[in-house]
Formats: C-alpha cells, structure tokens, sequence
C-alpha cells in the first residue's frame, strides 16, 4: 500500500496527509480504467492518454474535505449526471432544445468549485480565483456572486476530458481564454475559467452554457430549469502546438 502524500489541502489549506479524490465522483461514473487525454501524456507522447486505474483522481484534499464534498456535493452532480444521460444520444446532431432537469443548484456549483480546486496547482491556491473558489466551497450553506472565475457546462460525447490550468498560447486574433480546469465523461462536462473578457468570448463561441450564476441559489433549493445543453466531444480545451502554430496560427481551439 503506498505511502500517503503530505501537502497542503486545496480547499482549507491545511498542511497534512493527502486523500484520493475523485474530481467527477466517482458515482457519476468516474470509476475503472480510464485514459484521458492530458497535457501531461501529451508531454510524453502517449498515445493512448494518461492512464488512471481506478477513475481520473487526484491526491489533493485532506480526508476532512474529502469527506464533506462527499457527502454535500457529490450527491447532487451525481443526480444532474443521471438526469442528463436520458437525453444523451451519440446519433443526434446538436440540440437546440432546453432540456427539464430538477436539480441543486448551489451543490452542483460547489462541486464544480472543487474540481478546479483540485486540479490546480499547490502553488496557485492563493490567488485571487482560487482563494474565492476556497471560500466558496468550504461551507456547505454558504453562497456567493462569484468575481474571479466563470462556471460552464456542456453534454460531453467521447473521450474522458482531464485539462488542468492553461494559458493559450496565441500568435494572432487576440488574447486566448484562461482555462482553470475542464473535466467530463459523457454524458456531462465542465469548465471553469477565469472571468475576464477574452474567456468570456471563448465560452461564448463555443457555445458553452454558463451555469456561474448557480453560486447564488439558497442551500438545498431545488428548482425545476430547463438548460440549453451544447454537445462537445471531449477533447483538451486547446489544440497541441505545433510548428504551424509557431508560423502564425492560434493554438485556441
């Protein structure tokens, strides 16, 4: 049995043992052999992504924090998971049509807190966006008009997608998004961003339904929505670079 790893909790902050997270829970499908394509595998060009054993996890909440998301958020994108795999359907184009979901919005938005928390790196968990997403995840009841960061969701068709922080690169067209985290398996996705103009535009044209908005709703309000769901094959967020993009073309995709 491996030795547990010791650093700094992303959520509290505290310095200690590490526990195994699962960033979608595991519930909502998040288990067996997965291998999603990473920044990481791109790196060292594995072909078939990086490998996880036992569902796409990270060692980065202490076991009280672990604990908590389990059992306050977990829950509810679980249930929003289960709810959206009765209108996937691989064989259809686009949808245009508002989908009925009952949900928890505020859990939901906690959870997808998380996952940028987790996903991030130890030494960025004191900025700006981070230390909001902390104050806002830490306390189950708590809500708030999110400054620093943006929520998007999408149906997620394909591959696994596990993307931690990046900063597009871009040689033309102007700034490029500033992505905190993607992660999904079908039938649901996520992204987090930070909230400037340039990521706002990026989400914008791709279509992405923003669900920020989420942070605000009163602890355990479960309203009735109707969510206009884009399709989004599950891919990295940016394209890999190459030389072409080092010739003038956008690494955005």
């Amino acid at each position: 049995m491996g030795k547990k790893r010791t650093g700094r909790c992303h959520l509290c902050g505290r310095l200690g043992p590490l526990t195994t997270d699962h960033v979608i829970p595991a519930a909502a499908g998040n288990t067996g052999e997965r291998w999603p394509t990473t920044f990481h595998s791109l790196s060292k060009n594995h072909r078939r992504g990086q490998q996880f054993q036992n569902g796409m996890v990270r060692d980065t909440l202490c076991a009280r924090c672990n604990t908590m998301s389990g059992t306050h958020y977990d829950p509810a994108y679980t249930e929003w998971s289960r709810q959206m795999q009765a209108f996937h359907d691989p064989t259809s184009g686009d949808s245009s049509l508002a989908l009925p979901f009952i949900i928890q919005p505020l859990a939901i938005a906690k959870r997808i807190a998380l996952m940028a928390l987790v996903m991030a790196d130890a030494a960025s968990i004191d900025e700006p966006a981070y230390r909001e997403l902390r104050s806002f995840a830490l306390f189950p009841e708590r809500r708030a008009r999110l400054r620093h960061s943006r929520m998007y969701a999408y149906n997620h068709y394909g591959p696994p997608a596990f993307a931690t922080p990046v900063l597009a690169l871009a040689t033309k067209g102007g700034p490029c998004p500033n992505i905190l985290t993607q992660v999904g398996i079908e039938p649901l996705g996520v992204f987090v961003t930070r909230s400037d103009a340039a990521s706002g535009r990026w989400a914008r044209r791709k279509g992405l339904l923003e669900v920020t908005d989420w942070a605000t709703y009163a602890p355990r309000e479960l309203p009735r929505v109707h969510l206009l769901m884009p399709k989004r094959v599950g891919a990295l967020p940016f394209e890999p670079l190459r030389q072409e993009h080092l010739d003038g073309d956008s690494v955005a995709s």
